[in-house]
């Protein structure tokens, strides 16, 4: 079995309209080597790769799910 490190991270992530405040995730998930990221946010209307690169890092562009209730 390979040897390998799951962190998650889960957070109500509330103003990720800010870039900021995606910094702030970014350099969260950056500094912790999270593997699997949930961020709850109701205000921001539009998920895009874009997005999910300044908040998440590269590692997360092509590996993202948007679920929308």
């Amino acid at each position: 079995m390979l040897d390998q490190k799951c962190v998650l991270l889960s957070w109500n992530a509330r103003g990720l309209n800010n870039s900021a405040r995606r910094k702030v995730v970014k350099d969260l998930v950056t500094k912790e080597g999270c593997s699997v990221v949930c961020l709850q946010e109701t205000k921001l209307e539009e998920i895009t790769a874009a997005i999910v690169l300044e908040t998440l890092g590269q590692a997360f562009v092509d590996n993202f799910v948007l679920f929308r209730q």
